[in-house]
C-alpha cells in the first residue's frame, strides 16, 4: 500500500496499524478526529467572516449614502441660512432708515410746535439718545 492510495482515514488507520502499536493508534485516531473538528470549526468561522464582511460592506454603503445625503442637506441649510441672514440685514437696514426718517420728522414736528415761546423752554433729553 502506497501513500497515494490512502484517501480515507480508515485506510490510513489500517495502514498505520501494521507499523504502530494499538494504544498509540487509538490516541492517533482521537487526534485525527479532533483535527477534523478543528477543520470544521475553522471552515464555519471563515464562512462567518465572509458573511460578516458582506454585511459590513452593505452597512458602509448605507452609511456613505446617508453621509452624502446629510452633507447635501447641510449645504442647502447653510444656503438658506445665508439667504435669511441677508434678508434680516436688509430688514435691519430698512428699519434703521425708517427710524432715522421718523426721528427727523419728529424733530421737525417738535420745532413747529415750539412756536415763538418754545425757544425759551429747556430741551428734554430723550431716553433714546
Amino acid at each position: 500500500m502506497g501513500v497515494e492510495n490512502l484517501t480515507n482515514v480508515s485506510d490510513i488507520q489500517i495502514g498505520l496499524s501494521d507499523i504502530l502499536p494499538s494504544s498509540l493508534l487509538d490516541s492517533l485516531s482521537n487526534l485525527i478526529f479532533l483535527s477534523k473538528i478543528a477543520v470544521y470549526v475553522i471552515f464555519a468561522y471563515l464562512i462567518f467572516l465572509v458573511v460578516k464582511q458582506f454585511y459590513g460592506w452593505r452597512r458602509s454603503r448605507r452609511i456613505n449614502s446617508i453621509y452624502y445625503k446629510v452633507k447635501d442637506i447641510d449645504e442647502k441649510l447653510d444656503l438658506l441660512l445665508d439667504i435669511e441672514k441677508i434678508k434680516l440685514k436688509k430688514e435691519k437696514i430698512g428699519k434703521d432708515k425708517k427710524l432715522k426718517k421718523i426721528k427727523k420728522e419728529e424733530k421737525k414736528i417738535q420745532e413747529k410746535k415750539k412756536g415763538f415761546f418754545g425757544i425759551f423752554k429747556r430741551k428734554k433729553k430723550s431716553k433714546e439718545e
